[in-house]
């Protein structure tokens, strides 16, 4: 919601057919190609949270520089939203800082500078701070520090902005190619603002604004070049640190493709000039009846033939980047396994619980370390039907007592198998076997 109020601050249009188009296009690409939901489907639910307060304080501060006459509480609605941002995650501090460059640029004029530094530290960095650094200051009195250090220098050296001679970051993969994207669309936005080559809104040039502000994040963010694995790395960008970048170098683009779109298609701008300046009611009435009824009837028969995804569409290769061979397991249990209690180790638990959920998943992500008698206390403890164990996601390596496992079919029986995971049936015998541990 928040990136289609952001998508229609930018567009030129005022008709809610042709802003609907557009909208339908953007949660399209969001939500519909492959590469987008896979990568969405790896952000955790802060990151979405944290792009929320984001969207929302570049769009407080749009109304704060377009409605003058209401622009401190619009100031105080941004100055709230970064605070969240803060609190959500401590790179939200960049935002707040890029923020004040917004705010001390020309879109807010002010009769003083004195005036301006009042009011960007009353109505914009009191409250950010004030809600923002609750958790921050109660770290700081609960543990003795802002927040945890214990491998922070690893990951600042595992930062963009560490790395950027690295020839390893630049392997070829979405992200990366994602990341670029954006950089060039907000290099063009930016550069075509300063030439005006067009009519930019400043709406159009905060959105750049904050595209700026989040890739910079990114760059400098620790860890947002990819993960530590035991004493080694693996690069690959985590764009989810900042996340609010894909929906709005989307939107940028929608607005250059709206842009050109308009230029080059003046036979379908007349339809949408006709259909504005149209002087029979009902026959838009009927129009828009018909598009609604079409809408209707192939809604209700997606949902009335809606099939889940069988298997894991992603992450089947079981090794992340992901591997060239796929696994059948998460499909096998899909298809097999019901209403039952699943102990998962190395495997991603969303492709475990069965389609409508009905699976119950206990679950250790990484199962290098897996050991045998750590097993049998959680299945002790979980009562699991099932063990299903793959080769580590990162290491590719399989857990050094799994020969121990499979030495023991009685107790543990082996119903599924295949060269990158395998499940077990634990058996009233090696039920007893972890009770007695």
């Amino acid at each position: 919601m928040a990136a289609t109020l952001l998508l229609k601050s930018v567009l030129p249009y005022k008709l809610p057919f042709e802003l609907g188009i557009w909208a339908l296009i953007l949660w399209f690409f969001l939500l519909s190609v492959p590469p987008f939901q896979e990568m969405l489907f790896d952000f955790g639910r802060n990151d979405i949270t944290l792009t929320f307060w984001q969207l929302a304080a570049i769009w407080s501060l749009q109304q704060a520089a377009s409605q003058p006459e209401s622009r401190k509480w619009w100031l105080l609605s941004t100055g709230a939203s970064l605070g969240a941002t803060i609190g959500t995650k401590p790179n939200g501090l960049f935002f707040l800082i890029g923020f004040a460059c917004l705010f001390f640029a020309r879109f807010f004029p002010s009769h003083s500078k004195q005036s301006k530094l009042s009011e960007w530290l009353i109505l914009l960095v009191l409250p950010a701070l004030s809600i923002g650094g609750f958790w921050y200051f109660r770290n700081l009195i609960l543990a003795g520090s802002l927040s945890p250090n214990e491998f922070l220098d690893d990951a600042v050296n595992l930062s963009i902005a560490r790395n950027l001679l690295n020839p390893a970051l630049y392997q070829i993969n979405f992200p990366l190619l994602f990341f670029l994207l954006s950089l060039g669309v907000t290099a063009i936005t930016i550069t075509f603002s300063i030439l005006k080559p067009l009519n930019y809104s400043l709406n159009l040039k905060l959105l750049a604004g904050l595209n700026s502000i989040a890739l910079i994040s990114l760059i400098l963010t620790p860890s947002s070049a990819g993960f530590l694995i035991g004493d080694g790395q693996l690069f690959l960008i985590q764009l989810r640190y900042s996340a609010v970048i894909i929906p709005v170098t989307i939107i940028l683009i929608l607005f250059f493709l709206a842009h050109f779109f308009d230029q080059l298609t003046s036979r379908l701008q007349s339809i949408f000039e006709r259909f504005q300046e149209a002087k029979k009611p009902r026959s838009t009435a009927l129009f828009l009846g018909s598009i609604n009824l079409i809408g209707s009837i192939l809604l209700l028969s997606q949902l009335a033939t809606y099939q889940p995804a069988i298997g894991l569409p992603g992450y089947d290769g079981i090794f992340f980047p992901r591997g060239d061979k796929l696994s059948q397991v998460y499909q096998w249990v899909q298809k097999n396994l019901t209403n039952t209690v699943i102990y998962s180790v190395g495997l991603r638990s969303y492709g475990l619980y069965g389609f409508p959920f009905s699976n119950r998943v206990v679950e250790q992500l990484n199962s290098s370390n897996w050991n045998y008698q750590n097993g049998l206390k959680v299945i002790r403890d979980s009562q699991p039907k099932y063990l299903a164990i793959s080769l580590d996601p990162f290491t590719r390596k399989a857990p050094a007592d799994l020969a121990r496992l499979a030495s023991q079919p009685q107790a543990f029986e082996p119903v599924y198998q295949d060269p990158l995971a395998i499940v077990f049936r634990i058996t009233d015998l090696g039920q007893s076997l972890a009770d007695r541990e």
